[in-house]
């Protein structure tokens, strides 16, 4: 199993079905089902954004200090280096905080972003390549074929485009 094949079916395939599950249930309105589907991705990534909050507004209180030292110590990268470090001990900052939640949400974003492309598709390969992805119980249960393809237009303006 290669990594394309872990991604669709960890993150591409529920994030696909459960797109196409809300455009059934919300009236086959596609742009109803993006913004509600992203709410509820929002939602549920809060709990990784409010640490990586927390720390953007530390390093942020600390950078005049932060410019400070890095003036006086400017030629010795050694002593700038130990001394940044003291710095953030101090004010109990971690300068990698916010990078754990943003690894972590980043192949989610892209997820949400590649089964809404996919979900738009209109060409024969684009609604075979779809067709795969959906799994059969959700066939059944909402009959997405008979609103396949989507309803990709909002305000006039083809959403595929």
């Amino acid at each position: 199993m290669g990594i394309t094949d872990i991604w669709t079916v960890i993150i591409l395939r529920p994030m696909l079905n459960a797109l196409l599950w809300l455009y059934s249930v919300l009236g086959e309105q596609f742009w109803l089902a993006i913004i509600f589907f992203t709410i509820v991705i929002r939602g549920l990534m809060t709990p990784l954004m409010l640490p990586q909050q927390r720390s953007a507004k530390k390093m942020q209180e600390i950078q005049p200090r932060l410019q400070e030292i890095q003036k006086k110590y400017a030629k010795d990268r050694e002593k700038l280096a130990s001394e940044q470090m003291k710095l953030y001990k101090e004010a109990g900052v971690n300068p990698m905080g916010g990078c754990l939640p943003m690894l972590v949400q980043f192949p989610i974003w892209i997820g949400l972003y590649q089964s809404i492309i996919q979900s738009l598709g209109h060409q024969p390969l684009q609604l075979l390549n779809l067709s795969q992805n959906i799994y059969a119980w959700m066939q059944d249960l909402v009959g997405i074929w008979s609103a396949v393809p989507l309803n990709r237009y909002f305000l006039g303006m083809d959403l595929s485009l």
